[in-house]
């Protein structure tokens, strides 16, 4: 006979009536092999952490619901139910003095994680301060816990990435729609939006605040810009604005 491995049971989400004031329910939904159900539960039960919720009708919800949670050795993700959206993320660690100072805020709003239409809060800290003595960091110093404020299924929606245009793209863009010759009347108007969304994606790489004012080719392009602001609706004056553009990115 060849002995066999038993067959691993999947997981059984519960839930852990958790924060300082056990006024947040969590549902642990997923736990990757490492912190025991004991240790999760202390850390949840402890966590300084408070929210709250509505609904996407923009109602507000007075009943409590439990917020979904994904554990792992390093990381703990927590979102709202579907449904729900996290209106507010409170960090209450003033209400236990021993650990003032010891749970630290890397990101207040984080757009830029998961992805678009995403909001995320962290903070970093030692299981230890919480009472939890053998939570498995490996590498890491400190356990890292992110709150979004959309649910998961907001990270799997498709995303739209918006085109960004440098000096290039829109010079091959205004060679492309005027051909050999130059920018038509019919041609601004068929094509306006597009151009114009290029125009001020160029115009962003070099607006910007971090932009020295006086950097020689941020300098080089003002003149252009004054054109294209003052033209305005006029066709005649923005094909002008615009081949002056493409002349002076020609040149560069």
């Amino acid at each position: 006979m060849v002995a066999t491995e038993p067959e691993k049971k999947p997981f059984k989400p519960y839930i852990v009536e958790g924060s300082i004031d056990g006024e947040n329910l969590f549902r642990i939904v997923e736990v990757d092999e490492g912190p025991t159900r004991a240790d999760i539960e202390q850390l949840l039960e402890c966590l300084p952490v408070g929210f709250n919720l509505r609904s996407n009708a923009e109602e507000v919800i007075d009943v409590r619901e439990a917020l979904n949670v994904h554990v792992s050795a390093q990381l703990i993700h927590i979102y709202p139910p579907r449904g729900r959206v996290i209106m507010c993320t409170r960090l209450d660690a003033w209400k236990m003095e021993h650990i003032v100072g010891k749970i630290h805020v890397d990101n207040l709003v984080d757009l830029t994680c998961p992805g678009s239409g995403q909001i995320r809060s962290c903070i970093h800290f030692d299981p230890k301060i919480l009472g939890v003595h053998n939570w498995p960091l490996h590498d890491f110093a400190e356990l890292e816990i992110s709150m979004y404020a959309y649910p998961r299924e907001k990270t799997q929606e498709p995303k739209i990435t918006i085109p960004r245009f440098g000096k290039f793209e829109v010079r091959n863009l205004l060679e492309l729609i005027a051909g050999e010759s130059l920018l038509t009347k019919e041609q601004l108007q068929q094509w306006r939006d597009l151009i114009m969304c290029a125009v001020q994606s160029m115009r962003a790489c070099y607006e910007r605040p971090d932009v020295d004012p006086q950097y020689p080719v941020r300098v080089y392009y003002q003149p252009c810009w004054k054109k294209i602001d003052e033209a305005g609706k006029d066709d005649a004056k923005m094909i002008e604005a615009l081949e002056h553009l493409l002349s002076l990115i020609q040149m560069e």
